[in-house]
C-alpha cells in the first residue's frame, strides 16, 4: 500500500515538473488596452548566424506557435498593427556536477575506505525570447523568456510540441494584468 503512494506521489510530482521555465517581464507605463493587431517585426540580416538555432524549421514552428495563440487570444494580424512580435533565441552550455560519497569495505558499521566520486556532464540550454514592440512608440514593451534543456534527440514533433508549450505559456501572460 505505501509503495502505491509513493509511486503516485513521484507520479504526481514528474507530472507537474514543466521541462520549460518561462518568465515575462513589461513596462508597467504601457497601455496594453489598445493592442488589437499585429505583425511581425524583420530582423536585421547583418546580425551573426548560428546555423544550430537560425533555420526555417524553427522560424516556422515559432511563428505558427505565436499566430495561433495571438489569434486565440483575438489579436489579428495586420499590414499597419497596433504591435509587433519578433523573437530571439540563444544557446548556453552548462555544466552538471554530481558528487557521491562512495564506501569501500565491509562489516558491520565498519568502513575500509571513504572517497567521494564525481561525475561532470555538458549540455545546452536553449532560451526563447518573444518581444512585443509598440508600433507607434517603436519600445519594447513587453518581453517573456523560456528556457528548456536542449535534447538533441527529440523529433521533429517533440521540438513542435515544445516550442508551442513555451509559446503558449509566455502568451497566456499577455497581454499583463494590471
Amino acid at each position: 500500500m505505501m509503495a502505491r503512494f509513493l509511486a503516485l506521489v513521484v507520479l504526481l510530482m514528474l507530472a507537474a515538473c514543466s521541462p520549460v521555465t518561462v518568465r515575462t517581464d513589461h513596462d508597467t507605463s504601457a497601455d496594453f488596452s489598445h493592442l488589437r493587431t499585429y505583425g511581425w517585426l524583420q530582423k536585421p540580416s547583418d546580425l551573426p548566424r548560428d546555423p544550430r538555432i537560425d533555420n526555417d524549421l524553427l522560424d516556422s514552428r515559432v511563428h505558427s506557435a505565436v499566430n495561433d495563440e495571438l489569434n486565440s487570444k483575438g489579436f489579428s494580424e495586420a499590414p499597419n498593427p497596433d504591435f509587433r512580435v519578433t523573437y530571439h533565441v540563444m544557446l548556453q552550455s552548462k555544466l552538471d556536477v554530481q558528487s557521491f560519497p562512495v564506501a569501500y569495505g565491509y562489516g558491520l558499521g565498519r568502513v575500509g575506505a571513504m572517497s567521494t566520486d564525481v561525475r561532470v556532464s555538458e549540455y545546452e540550454v536553449g532560451t526563447l525570447l518573444l518581444d512585443v514592440v509598440d508600433s507607434g512608440t517603436n519600445e519594447l514593451v513587453w518581453r517573456g523568456s523560456a528556457q528548456a534543456r536542449i535534447d538533441p534527440n527529440r523529433t521533429a514533433q517533440e521540438r513542435t510540441k515544445l516550442i508551442r508549450e513555451a509559446v503558449h505559456d509566455m502568451l497566456k501572460r499577455f497581454p499583463p494584468k494590471s
